[in-house]
């Protein structure tokens, strides 16, 4: 296994489809994990989303996230900026 993964372009776009219809299912507003595995012939299934995954420098998202050049505070900084526009925060 390899992270991020080796996916073709049209396995990403099923995954992240995936994902993202999750999300919207169960109404996650800012960020979660999703767990998703790929049959032999690359069809992708949901194993479980976790709303709440954990934020610790070594924790599955935080590693994914690295994986894809952001840094911990790059992370943090997203889901608070999320939550400032969900709620119409501003901040100086």
């Amino acid at each position: 296994m390899s992270c991020p993964p080796e996916l073709t372009p049209e396995e990403r776009r099923d995954v992240l489809t995936l994902a993202d219809r999750a999300f919207k299912v169960m109404k996650i507003p800012d960020f979660a994990r999703a767990d998703i595995r790929l049959a032999k012939d690359g069809t992708p299934y949901l194993i479980e989303v976790n709303p709440l995954p954990g934020l610790r420098p070594i924790s599955p998202l935080i590693t994914g996230a690295e994986a894809k050049g952001l840094s911990y505070n790059d992370v943090i900084d997203l889901i608070i900026k999320s939550a400032k526009s969900r709620y119409d925060i501003k901040v100086d």
